[in-house]
């Protein structure tokens, strides 16, 4: 079998620049898995991967159009020292606004950062060696809502078996929304996840548990100070086997919140907080992708995204939409 578009591919790769210097190589560590056409990885490695078979190697010229893209002028931009740390130099490296950066000049009020990657514009030779395909037919999807999409994608990312997520739109009324319409509340859309998965590594029950792990099912159309019914919570189902899993599960965690509830029962009930779950169960509807900008947000901003990690999520690093929607990663 040979990879095509929409497979999951494992795969060793050696990326080295035109003067021999290693960039970067997954020799010794961890192979790389990504599903083909996800945007996961440069796009000359995804053109190059499709077509080799198992076992294969082959190396690959890539220009630097298809690798990280040319030097910009318009990503060397001025930002106010308010948004650095106090101990900010030269050549440190820092997350902007969902983009990593380097500091090139400091002055009174305001430092110069380069957002371009380090190896913009050049041109890459990349060795690839296919270790395993997974082909897309023996992938399954999954989709969920709870709150702001970038935690509980990232909690997805982290899930051993799931080898893609995508944040975007869903459940509402109007074609192609936008952030900024959802944002509004009057679309009706959800911000949401929308998982792909290897059933012969995690189970659609195995993505439940994460699920239920990560959002609260007793808050009504919000998630936290994050307020509005596009980020209601919710799972919907991509088959009549999902729908009935979702069932039980959410029976079992219904039974689990009223033992809870007991606990406190002479508690006043404006300090007990709710035990009855509201989580919209919904058949799958169309789903659109969100901007660029918002995928794998956090991952951007340096938090961890490995397979079974277990760091904290910081929602610390989110900004306010009610705040500053207009800047909204």
């Amino acid at each position: 079998e040979r990879v095509e578009r929409g497979d999951v591919v494992k795969l060793h790769f050696t990326g080295r620049l035109d003067d021999g210097t290693i960039w970067d190589e997954t020799r010794g560590d961890e192979p790389i898995e990504f599903k083909v056409g996800s945007g996961r990885v440069i796009v000359g490695v995804e053109t190059a991967a499709v077509g080799m078979s198992e076992g294969q190697s082959r190396t690959f010229r890539i220009q630097a159009e298809d690798a990280f893209g040319l030097a910009k002028a318009s990503l060397m931009v001025n930002i106010s020292l308010i948004e650095f740390p106090e101990d900010v130099q030269v050549g440190h490296k820092v997350g902007i606004r969902g983009l990593h950066a380097i500091v090139t000049k400091i002055g009174t009020s305001m430092a110069e950062v380069d957002c371009n990657h380090p190896l913009a514009g050049e041109d890459l030779t990349i060795k690839l060696e296919v270790l395993e395909i997974v082909k897309a037919s023996s992938l399954e999807e999954a989709t969920f809502s709870g709150g702001p999409f970038w935690p509980l994608e990232l909690a997805f990312m982290r899930l051993p078996g799931v080898v893609s997520t995508q944040v975007g739109y869903s459940q509402g009324t109007v074609e192609k929304p936008d952030y900024a319409s959802v944002s509004s509340g009057k679309t009706g859309h959800v911000e949401c996840v929308q998982v792909t998965f290897d059933p012969a590594r995690v189970s659609f029950v195995g993505l439940l548990a994460t699920f239920f792990a990560n959002v609260d099912v007793c808050q009504t159309d919000r998630q936290g100070r994050y307020v509005g019914k596009q980020y209601r919570s919710g799972i919907y189902y991509h088959s009549a086997s999902q729908r009935t899993d979702t069932a039980q599960a959410m029976q079992q965690v219904q039974a689990q919140l009223l033992e809870e509830e007991k606990k406190v029962k002479d508690v006043p009930p404006e300090e007990k907080g709710d035990f009855k779950i509201v989580t919209d169960l919904r058949a799958a509807a169309e789903f659109w992708s969100a901007e660029p900008r918002h995928q794998q947000y956090l991952e951007k901003l340096g938090m961890p995204s490995w397979k079974g990690c277990q760091s904290p999520i910081h929602t610390s690093l989110f900004l306010d939409p009610e705040e500053d929607q207009d800047e909204a990663p």
